[in-house]
């Protein structure tokens, strides 16, 4: 395996850790977006792209090191950077501006570096491998702080100090009475959303969306042609097909776990996108005429552990489904819209 791979790989497995260090403030006080922290992730990503720029990117011309370009940006991605580089001169800390303009280039740089070793199949297979682990694990970690309402104790990987006394913690409203609406004058309690070991449940939600559809893809291509034959024996076909049945039933359970750590993130733009993706991967699916038995058993495993989760937690899920404009969620959103 290559060191540039290596590197790419535990870039991805320290990407939900929250370790950190506090590097330096912008302002007095503590403000997480007036601050420099490096993360665990941060280490990898930097020396990931100083390899991947370094290496093989010389080449020699004339008896001349003429240094190659690693990668194509096109025309929109320049006018992007040009436009965000050109906000540093309004803004009212530059440092601030500087700094985060830096995080926002080697961002770029490292999706298109990303891109480039990801083209290659075992590469992508691995990295859509790790991301389904890690998503499994950080749902497990999600539902342990959903039911105690309150952080692991996991400070050491990152998790935030969350708890249901905390006013800095996300939380929903859920009310004992179905039909009570917010602003009625009922009271409701507040229940802590899942976090795993990421800043914000957000957060969590977007990455057990990449967890959850890595899992989609291992059961689509887990599929094993067998054609019968008079001389086929049913101990003969039951060996060829038993890896098979165990794989699906792990991903099965791997997508249940998954789906069950996105609801308890309460993220209802995570939840409306893993609709739409679900949906639209199995009918894409579908129309492969290899795939088209698998894809109906994906449908039918995302359906019935959705269904399950869903019912055994509609006293939570069902309050968050609806949206009213006498939320927070809702009234900070317009303000914040305002004073933009």
């Amino acid at each position: 395996m290559k060191l540039l791979e290596i590197l790419f790989y535990l870039f991805l497995i320290a990407l939900p850790l929250g370790t950190r260090v506090l590097v330096y403030q912008f302002t007095p006080g503590f403000h997480e977006y007036e601050s420099i922290s490096l993360y665990a992730n941060d280490v990898f990503l930097i020396l990931f792209l100083i390899i991947f720029l370094v290496k093989d990117r010389f080449q020699l011309v004339s008896w001349r090191i003429k240094p190659k370009f690693p990668f194509h940006i096109s025309h929109f991605t320049l006018i992007f950077i040009f436009f965000a580089f050109l906000s540093i001169f309004f803004a009212t800390s530059t440092g601030l501006a500087i700094y985060n303009f830096a995080r926002l280039g080697r961002l770029v740089g490292f999706a298109f570096a990303a891109g480039k070793i990801l083209a290659e199949k075992k590469v992508l297979k691995r990295a859509l491998a790790t991301i389904a682990v890690l998503a499994v694990i950080q749902s497990g970690i999600g539902f342990l702080q959903f039911k105690n309402q309150g952080a692991l104790g996991l400070k050491w990987l990152g998790e935030s100090p969350i708890s249901v006394f905390d006013g800095g913690t996300s939380k929903i409203l859920v009310y004992p009475d179905p039909k009570a609406t917010m602003g009625v004058g009922v009271e409701g309690s507040r229940v802590v959303r899942a976090y795993g070991t990421f800043p914000h449940p957000n957060i969590l939600a977007a990455f057990l969306i990449l967890g959850l559809f890595s899992l989609c893809y291992f059961w689509l291509v887990n599929f094993q042609r067998f054609e019968w034959k008079k001389s086929t024996s049913y101990r003969d076909a039951l060996h060829m097909y038993f890896p098979t049945l165990t794989r699906s039933l792990i991903y099965a359970v791997g997508i249940f776990i998954v789906l069950l750590g996105l609801v308890l993130t309460f993220s209802r733009s995570a939840w409306l996108i893993t609709l739409i993706i679900s949906l639209a991967s199995c009918i894409i699916a579908s129309f492969s005429k290899d795939n088209r038995l698998q894809a109906l058993k994906l449908f039918f495993v995302l359906v019935t552990s959705l269904l399950f989760i869903v019912f055994s937690l509609s006293l939570f899920v069902l309050p968050r489904a609806t949206i009213s404009t006498g939320e927070p969620a809702v009234t900070y959103r317009l303000r914040y819209n305002e004073l933009a």
